[in-house]
């Protein structure tokens, strides 16, 4: 008799006659309280018909009954889930996995809990035993590889994305985020051709648009990206994401009122946006309204994230225009930031001036760009005149450069052992612990090259025919304002036609210049300058540098020669926002663009002024 109940009880289980299942379901249980099958429709059955609660109690006396229900578990995880009880659910997940370390259904689903939850490391491991389970499916590793993303764990969660995008070859989401995160991390050009992939297989997708719109700002590209992100806009004009990076492509093209109204805009639609805030306060920087820049800040600061502070920015700002007792304290709050990571924690005590250094031993050590580093060692030698004993830690291509400063006692490599030492400070703080104002910044050479370099260098050039010029138009292709700092070497034809001999001070020719330079007159030393010390000593041979805003400016002014410096019309702010000079370079004369991206007038007076000094 309770087999042809049971029939009947599925027959009309399976016809959706849900009141008829149950009954059913009840009768066998009346005469069989045992019955495992019965106990479990029975659940199921009220959690179809919407009563979780029963549904629940009933699947917690099935699995008393037999515990060995992975299915049934999996079902009690889902509503405890939907009951909102979700340290419940995951333990019911758990143990269908025990019993079936395969089982997709719960894998999955204890994944997608974990992450709603915030638990990112669980949830990605979570995500890759599934993915592991089911090798098939994109899916899975497409969610493995985002929740790896947002654990700030990029090489993993790009193989996941990689692997995604190869299992869903005709996935335009796919495509999309596995190209967001190669731009994220450096690899635009990578990130340009999955862009691509996803826009043929969806023509209209705006969020691909925009993402390479980005990526193609981050390669100096943004003309081209601006059309991206309008075309994006047009498709869906509340984009956020869209309006913030077409703001950040105005940016890059230094039309920077138009970029605030995109970050108003962008603000219109999301007010907490936290980076979008700072950037607009940014704005109000480059355009020297301090008032309004210091309150988008603090107006930031009130919606940060990562406790991540946003006044720091206004330190830069506030130095360009020369309030130096205003930035400095401002700039120390990089460590909170974006430099956070590249914080060296060290045992010995912080030093920002506050004790005397007479007796001490004190650690300077490197912690941003080569440039900062050489424009820094300017105060080694004031700190030995004080009576410290001075250590240096810098990028082991400054080493020998930084040794024959006057008062260093040792330099040590980055990355080497630390000798001993009391005291330490990172480099970029000492401005800070000298109190220094723009009327005090030590200005007399601090650099000299190496008599082995020099004599070297002496050697390979040879007597002087004609006045020696060297030249250095771009710096790191990495570096974020690269777009207004670098100069396509075919903008300095103009230079080509000085009666002087002209050397290429580049350690690095990019491709799109190498071409203009072999059909130059200029003199290619790159493949020989292996340090900065045969840079340093080649320059000494120079009668004039022409640089752009790089690590050769430091060098050639910390040196004392002669230079002509072609700056954007933003710099950073050790230039300050006088036309012609800057207190951190005194040996050097600046040429400013009136306009970003337009370097021809620039160009075209310090061709004038080379000419004046080399006396032709």
């Amino acid at each position: 008799m309770t087999a042809d109940v049971l029939a009947q009880a599925l027959d009309a289980h399976l016809a959706g006659d849900l009141p008829e299942a149950e009954r059913l379901y009840g009768e066998i249980l009346l005469a069989d309280p045992l019955h495992v099958l019965a106990q479990t429709n029975l659940a199921v059955v009220r959690l179809q018909s919407g009563r979780l609660s029963e549904g629940v109690e009933a699947l917690r006396l099935s699995l008393q009954l037999d515990p060995a229900q992975p299915i049934a578990l999996n079902n009690l995880g889902a509503a405890l889930r939907a009951l909102d009880r979700p340290e419940e659910a995951l333990e019911a997940y758990a143990q269908a996995i025990a019993l079936d370390p395969g089982y997709a259904d719960a894998l999955n689903s204890r994944a997608v809990l974990l992450e709603t939850l915030g638990r990112l490391e669980a949830a990605a491991q979570a995500y890759g035993a599934a993915a592991d389970a089911q090798p098939e499916s994109a899916a899975l590793r497409h969610a493995e590889g985002l929740t790896l993303y947002r654990l700030g764990r990029p090489e993993p969660a790009l193989a996941a994305l990689r692997r995604a995008a190869a299992l869903a070859p005709d996935s335009p989401d796919a495509h999309n985020d596995l190209g967001a995160l190669l731009d994220e991390n450096g690899q635009s050009e990578q990130a340009l051709a999955v862009f691509g992939r996803a826009l043929a297989l969806k023509p209209q997708f705006p969020e691909a648009m925009s993402n390479l719109g980005l990526a193609l700002t981050h390669l100096g590209r943004a003309r081209e990206a601006l059309a991206l992100h309008e075309a994006a806009l047009a498709l869906k004009p509340e984009f956020t994401a869209a309006w913030f990076n077409r703001a950040e492509a105005l940016s890059a093209l230094g039309r920077f009122e138009e970029a605030l109204a995109a970050f108003d805009r962008t603000l219109q639609l999301e007010p907490g946006y936290f980076h979008a805030r700072v950037r607009r306060a940014d704005m109000l920087g480059y355009l020297q309204r301090l008032d309004e820049a210091r309150a988008g800040y603090e107006q930031a600061q009130a919606v940060a994230v990562n406790d991540e502070p946003a006044g720091f920015r206004l330190a830069f700002p506030l130095l360009r225009a020369g309030r130096y007792e205003e930035g400095l304290p401002l700039y120390e709050q990089r460590w909170l930031g974006p430099l956070r990571a590249a914080r060296v924690q060290l045992p010995q005590p912080l030093w920002l001036g506050q004790t005397p250094v007479e007796g001490k031993t004190l650690l300077l050590h490197s912690e941003q760009g080569h440039g900062d580093t050489l424009m820094m060692l300017r105060f080694a030698p004031l700190l030995a005149r004080r009576g410290a004993t001075v250590i240096l830690s810098v990028q082991p291509p400054l080493e020998r450069l930084a040794a024959a400063v006057e008062g260093v006692g040792a330099v040590i490599p980055q990355g080497r052992p630390l000798p001993p030492y009391d005291l330490h400070i990172p480099m970029m703080s000492l401005p800070l612990a000298f109190g220094v104002r723009p009327d005090t910044v030590p200005g007399e050479p601090y650099l000299r090259a190496p008599q082995a370099e020099r004599a070297r260098w002496a050697g390979r050039l040879g007597p002087a025919r004609r006045p020696r010029v060297g030249l250095c138009w771009s710096g790191s292709p990495q570096h974020t304002d690269d777009l207004w700092r670098s100069i396509p070497l075919e903008q300095l034809r103009p230079l080509f036609g000085l009666d002087a001999d002209l050397y290429a001070l580049q350690t690095e020719v990019r491709d799109a210049d190498l071409a203009v330079l072999r059909a130059s007159p200029i003199q290619d030393l790159s493949a020989e300058l292996a340090s900065y010390a045969d840079t340093a000593a080649v320059m000494e041979s120079m009668d004039l540098v022409i640089t752009v805003c790089t690590s050769a400016a430091n060098l050639a002014c910390g040196l004392g020669r002669p230079t002509l410096a072609l700056l954007a019309a933003i710099t950073d702010w050790r230039w300050g926002l006088d036309p012609e000079a800057s207190p951190w370079q005194p040996s050097a004369r600046l040429f400013r663009q009136a306009a970003i991206g337009d370097w021809a007038p620039a160009v075209a007076a310090v061709r004038a002024e080379a000419e004046a000094r080399l006396g032709r």
